[in-house]
């Protein structure tokens, strides 16, 4: 970070005060005795940013607690939101008392995030500006520069939706807010990586933020947080450096700092995408800020593109490397019958598009991209036809009911359905009616519910089964995707659970559509299946299960 001339490290939270994906307990990433709170990371995280930070002559503002429930209760709850401001207060003592005499702990990051849609009324401008003076005043003096920053965001493809602020609307909030506040810093998101802005509408949000601080006579100073990541093909990506430039030239007459948010999950070579493209792209531009983030080097265009099947469900894509004498090959975009469904992020070629559906002929195209931004051209179309799926008629999980009675019943193991997107009466998983393709009363949706599981109970007999099948469903401008892993169990005393299969989120284009996870060629008799599911940390939306033989 620091050879990138970056001087500042946000470590993002150091606590879950309400954590979702470990049981709605307390959580940390450092070893605490704060009541409650439970160490989840092998190391001690915030030793590690600190120690290294100081090495380097670079600053921390350290991020106190994040709280999942935030999602639910926004500014609504002063009660809890008092209950929050004191968990930040004690947060920041603990670590002021335990690495306290390391040289970077400059200031605070407050995680909690306004958007443009939950905060517009005067009882939400009174309860958030009371949970800001609340908090504040109480971590003020646990670090050397006192500094509190804050990132709030907005939807401005929403505006125009009932409840949704513009940005005139937004900024006259924040000026409500900072005439009564002492924050030093607003690093208002961008939106752009997450689909709530395009870069021409940068510069309305911007200037409207920068207007709120100015009429507020704040002192509080402006930082554009640069979203450096997108929704791709095959979900969160990293940006090439071309669209992250375009943004930071969008907001540079308006703000005094940059964000990047975040080098290091998305262009660092020791991400978990681990290419040197992007950090070589984004890099360049960092020593220099001039031109584009354009290396002026297109990679060449990949070579023997040819497609083998390899049952019903999978086509393996073979082809040769692509070249590229700039930033270097990124990855490949995969079409299939003219639609992008996935991105590979390697040099190396080679696909496999699993989960397709049988008696099916499909076309394939390739492309290279560099960590720039820059595309080769796409590659001769090929074919591969698939064989028909195995039959398995009888769908045990209905129990012998009709299509929309209620079929075998089931447990819910974790989150429960969103209200707004409810288990109609327990049963709607095993009724046999399949929802349309868009929201109705048929998905069963969860918001960033973490991991949870179904077990279908499917009678006194052992049933003999050939398919275990779920079906969801995706709109990825409202955050509901596939789900990252779908496991699938079987079991014939309802304790003893063995694994059947694991599906991963296949290959689909970026339209709205439902997609089943469809195991096929078991062969196994069982009284129970358990569906276990990873939700990640957006909606899922569930339609049907299906046992099969």
């Amino acid at each position: 970070m620091r050879s990138m001339n970056m001087n500042t490290v946000v470590l993002q939270w150091s606590a879950n005060s309400y954590d979702k994906r470990e049981g709605n307990s307390k959580t940390s990433v450092y070893p605490t005795a704060l009541n409650g709170f439970r160490k989840t990371t092998n190391t001690d995280v915030v030793d590690r940013v600190l120690r290294e930070a100081s090495s380097q002559g670079m600053s921390v503002w350290m991020g106190l607690q994040v709280n999942d429930q935030w999602w639910d209760v926004y500014a609504g709850d002063r009660t809890w939101l008092d209950r929050e401001a004191d968990t930040a207060i004690n947060i920041a003592a603990d670590i002021k008392t335990r690495y306290g005499h390391y040289a970077a702990l400059d200031g605070w990051y407050l995680s909690f995030e306004l958007d443009n849609v939950h905060f517009g009324t005067p009882a939400a401008v009174d309860n958030i500006t009371h949970f800001y003076n609340r908090a504040i005043e109480g971590i003020k003096g646990w670090a050397r520069q006192d500094v509190v920053a804050v990132a709030p965001f907005y939807n401005a493809i929403t505006t125009g939706l009932p409840g949704w602020q513009n940005a005139a609307q937004f900024g006259e909030t924040w000026r409500q807010v900072l005439e009564n506040t002492d924050i030093d810093v607003i690093s208002l998101q961008d939106g752009i990586g997450a689909g709530h802005a395009t870069v021409a509408m940068l510069p309305e949000w911007f200037a409207a933020m920068r207007k709120a601080i100015t009429d507020a006579d704040s002192s509080a100073i402006l930082i554009s947080d640069t979203e450096t990541f997108f929704i791709g093909a095959s979900g969160l990506q990293p940006m090439p450096a071309k669209d992250i430039i375009a943004a930071v030239k969008a907001v540079d007459p308006y703000v005094d700092g940059y964000w990047s948010f975040s080098y290091n999950h998305y262009q660092s070579a020791r991400s978990k995408f681990g290419s040197t493209a992007y950090d070589a792209a984004y890099r360049a531009w960092t020593q220099n800020r001039s031109g584009d983030g354009t290396d002026g080097s297109r990679p060449s265009t990949p070579t023997g593109l040819t497609a083998v099947t390899l049952s019903p469900q999978i086509v393996q894509l073979f082809w040769g490397a692509s070249t590229d004498s700039g930033s270097g090959v990124a990855g490949y975009h995969i079409y299939r019958n003219g639609e992008l469904v996935a991105d590979k992020i390697s040099p190396q070629g080679g696909f496999t598009d699993h989960q397709l559906d049988g008696g099916a002929t499909y076309s394939y195209q390739i492309r290279a991209f560099d960590g720039s931004g820059l595309e080769s051209d796409l590659t001769a179309t090929v074919t591969a036809s698939t064989p028909n799926l195995p039959g398995a008629p009888t769908n045990f999980a209905r129990c012998g009911a009709q299509d929309g009675q209620p079929g075998c019943s089931y447990d819910l193991i974790g989150a429960p359905a969103d209200p707004a997107y409810p288990d109609s009466g327990g049963t709607e998983l095993t009724d046999g009616l399949r929802g349309p393709e868009y929201f109705d009363h048929q998905w069963q949706g969860r918001n960033a519910a973490g991991k949870y599981s179904f077990v279908v109970r499917l009678g006194e007999q052992s049933k003999p089964i050939k398919e275990i099948n779920t079906r969801w469903f995706q709109v990825r401008e409202y955050y509901a995707f596939l789900p990252p892993t779908v496991k699938y169990y079987t079991s014939n005393d309802g304790t003893n659970f063995q694994e059947q299969r694991t599906i991963t989120t296949p290959a689909v284009s970026a339209r709205m559509q439902a997609k089943t996870y469809r195991s096929i060629d078991l062969n196994v008799d069982a009284k129970y299946v358990k569906v276990e599911i990873d939700g990640g940390s957006a909606w899922t939306m569930l339609d049907e299960i299906e046992v099969r033989g």
